[in-house]
């Protein structure tokens, strides 16, 4: 039995028989669906099918995976993929449901669990011997107020992706045990008993225009250097106000820490002159405009450098930014992305999501975990 599968029949009932039939009932199966699947019956179903597992999952922008035997990777559209994972690979785990994010963010149920689950406060946990995955709504902008208090309360890194819904932004889910829930995120901390390695790539050059926030609020930027912002952006670059969005994919703004860029995208110039992001920026930072790469190369090395440093490569969790699956759409790339995948030698599952988690939340990037 292989330990990836996906299918593209739209009957979901049907598709999850293709992933049973596919793939083991081990201890933790992660999967991901797209919109084209009713998200609490795929929830259901695939419960049904895994009742051994702890079954983990959200709704995408994008499927994403690769089967080791088949020699390439996949990024599609209007598929359910599926990975099952033994305990010896993610060792003991537990997963909570953080629900009503948008009324209040209240973790503290949570904390609990995991301490119950594994004996020990969830602020004591080693780093080097936990790590946690996170799924979340990716329409009720609550990622960065829910990693800041996982942050606050844990050492323990939390990677991740907010859940899609192909661009319709009607609904995006999570999935545990048999169940959908939107409003929410769905935590998972385990301590396995492989090595493992928290990635984040993004394929950005820095240029040296700077642009420092002089006025905003959560998720909309009104000024930059005391101009408004969507002029100071197009300044920067030479160009006009109104070309400014045709450059907010190839070049993005990312706030600098310790040399690396954690990426910020731009989303529209709103009524006001401003701009309007996909993650919250706050006044006083300072930021650097970026230019688009090549995100294979790039992707692919990083990859490669956990690899070595692991002495191999088990299995790969992949949250692509949605805006990078665009992009490589638009550039035609796609296929060399998915040869990359390929020539890992390791099953690849993940989606194109509305947003990554690495530290905090961040915008075209892709994170992944992998275990060795």
């Amino acid at each position: 039995m292989n330990l990836v599968a996906a299918s593209p029949l739209v009957d979901t009932a049907s598709a999850v028989r293709d992933i049973r039939n596919t793939i083991d009932d081990q201890a933790l199966v992660v999967f991901f669906a797209s919109s084209c699947h009713d998200p609490h019956i795929a929830a259901r179903l695939m419960k049904e099918a895994f009742p051994r597992s702890t079954v983990v999952g959200c709704t995408t922008a994008g499927e994403i995976w690769c089967d080791p035997l088949a020699g390439v990777g996949k990024m599609a559209s209007n598929h359910l993929v599926a990975m099952s994972f033994s305990e010896e690979i993610v060792g003991p785990f537990h997963a909570e449901v953080v629900g009503q994010l948008s009324q209040s963010i209240d973790i503290a149920p949570a904390l609990a669990g995991f301490e119950q689950a594994f004996g020990i406060p969830v602020a004591a946990m080693d780093p080097d011997e936990y790590l946690g995955m996170i799924l979340i709504d990716g329409l009720i902008c609550s990622e960065e107020a829910l990693m800041e208090k996982l942050g606050d309360t844990s050492d323990i890194l939390f990677v991740g992706g907010s859940a899609g819904d192909d661009f319709k932004l009607q609904g995006t889910y999570v999935f545990l045990d048999g169940q959908a829930y939107n409003d929410a995120a769905l935590l998972l901390v385990m301590k396995p008993k492989r090595k493992f390695q928290a990635i984040k790539t993004q394929s950005f050059t820095i240029l040296p225009h700077r642009l420092q926030v002089t006025g905003a609020c959560q998720r909309s930027v009104s000024h930059f250097n005391g101009q408004p912002a969507g002029k100071a952006y197009a300044d920067a670059l030479g160009i006009p106000l109104e070309k400014a969005p045709e450059q907010f994919v190839d070049h993005p703004v990312g706030l600098m820490i310790d040399g690396e860029p954690y990426v910020r995208s731009p989303q529209k110039i709103n009524d006001q002159g401003g701009l309007d992001f996909y993650s919250s920026l706050l006044e006083g930072m300072e930021l650097r405009i970026l230019e688009s790469l090549d995100p294979i190369a790039d992707t692919e090395s990083a990859i490669a450098a956990a690899q070595q440093a692991m002495g191999g490569l088990s299995s790969v969790i992949l949250f692509n930014c949605a805006n990078r699956t665009v992009d490589m759409e638009r550039r035609r790339i796609t296929g060399e992305f998915e040869a990359m995948l390929g020539r890992l030698g390791a099953p690849v599952i993940g989606f194109s999501s509305y947003g990554e988690m690495y530290i905090g939340h961040i915008n075209q990037t892709a994170t992944m975990i992998a275990f060795g």
